[in-house]
């Protein structure tokens, strides 16, 4: 049976608490109880002392107002009798409704032991043997603590023995305490009782915390693992919706991302796609074409169909054309093929950009006289040195150059100019021809992308391509700008120096 993750979190947090539970239960026992017997340890040990300050005070600081005949002492064996019980007399009484316990008073001489409460007295010879070193140590000044009475006053009991301590320092007899551990004993365990009803209450509230808690750790990875199943199905758009200040929040929004990349990359991988299915479809026909043209053309002169002499030169004729394209079109695929290539390598050195200007203007002069077509060149600044390739840079600008003779009607001026600042080269070609449609602009270096104009039916929709690629691996950005009837404005710029 397959176990939830918010059922595993509420086992865990419930016998992690009920572990806890438990050892603090014992540990709060046991300190209690040390803290409770030491507690009354200390009670006992000051109500010795107020015993013995009132003995004091009455027995041996105030003798003359005790009567005489309470003064007497007799002889009983080895021991004196009458001890400090008889010299208290009729403050006895008194003293046993104040102390409400059994205590146990002793004089210097170790006379008979004087009970409270009207108890009888004993001889420390009833004593359990032992149990007068807790009186020898109050008589040499120190109070004791111990349990030796026990069998003697049958129950466990923890006796107290304090000096009796008069205002000049001499010590004139011992107070016993007593107090049975059975009430220390009856006051843990009712603790301990109280503890374990409270506890529980305490696991109650805590399991339905834990239940609370649990569900709102787990539900967002619910919601998580139905985005994942939602991505798994291809729907890049969904979205997790947790918006958290914590570990799952962070996973949620990198999930969130992962998502948003992975429907960019679709996107692109959809896109790349169809650019793929166009250029397949561009060059099956840029290649069909002339094919088409050349076979019908040979089929002709071969069956004898054509037979004047005029008309034969005019297919020779037809058909060197349509190879001429064919082998253009081939070698500008395979110079895009291998500027696309990151492993073609091209020549870099230091060359200005004002002598490849100058030659590719050169280059171009035949071209544009055909058209009465002025090429004018600005420079603007002094130094033009680049790190490139001068024959890839200037088939650039040669490229270019080429279109905007090809689109600009007769008698115009296309213009070049060229620009040096602190940090960037630019390069800006203007022609005043018939303008790029907006529609057309965001693909124009596309492969196979071209004007549908009369001027360009030679064209073979890879030029912009290519000098986009040449400009792609010198890291220059080329933008164009464009009107229809207007003109376009190609600019070729770097970043810096």
């Amino acid at each position: 049976m397959k176990i939830k993750i918010r059922g595993r979190l509420m086992l865990y947090f419930s016998i992690a608490l009920l572990t806890l539970s438990i050892v603090i239960s014992l540990l709060f026992f046991v300190f209690f109880s040390h803290y409770n017997l030491e507690h009354h340890k200390a009670e006992l040990t000051e109500r010795a002392h107020r015993i013995s300050n009132i003995v004091a005070q009455i027995v041996f600081e105030n003798n003359s107002s005790i009567p005489s005949n309470q003064q007497n002492t007799q002889t009983r064996g080895k021991y004196k009798t009458g001890g400090i019980g008889n010299r208290l007399g009729m403050y006895m009484n008194i003293l046993d409704n104040l102390i409400q316990g059994d205590y146990w008073l002793v004089d210097q001489e170790m006379s008979l032991i004087t009970r409270g409460n009207k108890q009888s007295e004993l001889n420390l010879n009833d004593l359990p043997e032992g149990s007068d070193l807790l009186i020898e140590q109050a008589l040499n000044g120190e109070n004791a603590y111990g349990e030796d009475l026990s069998s003697f006053l049958g129950s466990r009991t923890m006796t107290i023995s304090v000096p009796i301590v008069i205002s000049d320092g001499t010590i004139k007899g011992a107070v016993l305490l007593h107090e049975p551990i059975q009430i220390i004993s009856n006051t843990s365990k009712q603790t301990l009782e109280i503890l374990l009803i409270s506890m529980p209450i305490a696991l109650l509230i805590a399991f339905i915390l834990a239940a609370i808690f649990s569900k709102r750790l787990s539900d967002p990875l619910r919601k998580l693992a139905k985005s994942a199943d939602q991505i798994g199905k291809g729907n890049y758009q969904q979205k997790s919706e947790i918006n958290r200040n914590d570990e799952i929040g962070d996973l949620a929004a990198s999930f969130d991302q992962m998502a948003s990349d992975l429907h960019i990359a679709n996107q692109n991988k959809i896109e790349a796609e169809q650019r793929r299915q166009n250029f397949l479809a561009s060059i099956s026909h840029e290649l069909r074409t002339p094919i088409t043209v050349m076979r019908a053309s040979l089929e002709a002169l071969a069956d004898g169909v054509i037979t004047e002499d005029e008309t034969v030169d005019e297919y020779y004729q037809q058909m060197i054309n349509e190879s001429k394209y064919l082998e253009r079109l081939v070698s500008d695929l395979l110079e895009l093929s291998r500027l696309q290539d990151p492993d073609f390598s091209i020549q870099f050195e230091n060359t200005d950009l004002h002598e490849i200007c100058q030659d590719a203007l050169q280059g171009m002069q035949a071209l544009a006289a055909g058209k009465n077509i002025k090429l004018n060149y600005e420079q603007h600044g002094s130094n033009f040195n680049i790190l490139g390739d001068y024959a890839r840079l200037r088939q650039m600008i040669v490229i270019i150059l080429d279109n905007a003779i090809k689109f600009s009607p007769k008698n115009e001026t296309i213009n070049l100019f060229l620009k040096s600042t602190d940090n960037k080269l630019s390069i800006k070609i203007q022609d005043h021809g018939s303008g790029i449609p907006a529609e057309d602009l965001p693909y124009i270096f596309e492969r196979f992308h071209k004007q549908t104009a009369d001027d360009n039916k030679e064209g073979s929709g890879l030029g912009l391509a290519i000098a986009h690629e040449i400009a792609k691996r010198h890291g220059l950005v080329i933008s164009v700008e464009s009107l229809v009837g207007k003109g376009s404005l190609f600019v070729i710029e770097t970043a810096s120096k």
